[in-house]
Order: structure tokens, then sequence, then C-alpha cells
């Protein structure tokens, strides 16, 4: 569920309490005169299990690594992506960095090839189908990372330390054309 959705929710929620004559949140139930001491007690009984079914919601979403976020992390994509992958055949890291590199090089290739009719023979662009391949070089891309024993964060961190010491005012012509050495 998205923060929007959560909070629409919400809003959803305090809109039927204030319709039941709760006028903020932790009123006093004996305080609203509009309840009868049975509909307080039913009013309670559906906010507790309404806390505890989300309780157990949020758990979900944290144990499926999403929280309340519209996006993941790339370390909970590689896990989730690494779930797909053929584990009797990539037991050996070197078959998951075969395959990683034959499978990138592969769907790189389809991207290079929508590319290629867009711009000489006069294909639309279909950013639908380009995302979807940028995906597929995704999951390549985290299952070659498994297969040298490092997570995606930490090769995404070793790229930007490396951008940020070639260029540490941003891109320069200059710097790019007469780069140092890197070791």
């Amino acid at each position: 569920m998205s923060q929007q959705k959560y909070w629409e929710r919400v809003c959803d929620i305090q809109q039927a309490q204030t319709e039941k004559g709760i006028k903020k949140y932790g009123q006093v139930l004996e305080q609203n005169k509009k309840l009868s001491p049975e509909e307080r007690v039913t009013y309670l009984e559906e906010e507790l299990i309404d806390g505890l079914m989300y309780c157990e919601h949020l758990k979900q979403l944290i144990r499926d690594g999403q929280g309340l976020q519209d996006s993941i992390t790339a370390n909970q994509y590689q896990k989730a992506a690494l779930r797909t992958a053929n584990t009797e055949a990539m037991k050996d890291p070197y078959e998951k960095i075969t395959n990683g590199i034959l499978g990138l090089t592969g769907e790189s290739g389809e991207v290079a090839d929508h590319i290629k009719k867009f711009k000489y023979q006069g294909h639309e662009l279909d950013r639908d189908y380009l995302a979807k391949e940028l995906g597929d070089i995704c999951w390549y891309i985290a299952l070659l990372a498994d297969g040298i024993g490092l997570d995606l964060g930490t090769i995404m961190q070793m790229n930007v330390d490396k951008l940020r010491k070639r260029y540490p005012e941003g891109f320069d012509t200059e710097r790019s054309l007469h780069r140092e050495e890197e070791n």
C-alpha cells in the first residue's frame, strides 16, 4: 500500500469516526453522548481489529521488503530478483557470472535493437518495452553481482565513490579527456 493510499484510508476512517460522533483522536468514549455502551464496545472492537489487521499488513510489507515505500532499495531488489534464479544451475558462482554476462549482453542487444529501429527504421519509441527490458538488465546485473559475491548497494556505492573522485565538481569535459589512470 502506498503512502498516498494509506493516508486516504486514514482520512476515510477519520470521516467515519467523525460521523459516529468522535471529534478527535483519543477522545474518551464515555464523553461521546451519541454512542450507547454497546456501540462503544462495538466501536472499540472494530478499531482494535482494524489496528491488528493493519499491523499484520505492515509486517508483511516489511517482510517483503516494501515498507510504506513506493520503491525498493537495490539490495531489496537483488534479493527479490534472485528468488527467480534457477538455483540448481546457479550453485556455482562461475555459472552465475556466465549467465549474468550472457543475459546482460542479450538484453542490452534488445534495447539497442529497439533504439536502432526507432532512430533509423521509423518505429515508435516504446517506453514500456524499454522499461521492461531495463528490468531484465537489472535482473542479470543482480545475478552477476551475486556471482562475484557483492550486493547491488555495495556496487552502486563503489561506482558513486569512483565518479566523485573522477569528477569532484560534477562532469567536466577536460577531466574526461585527460583522465588520470585509476587503480
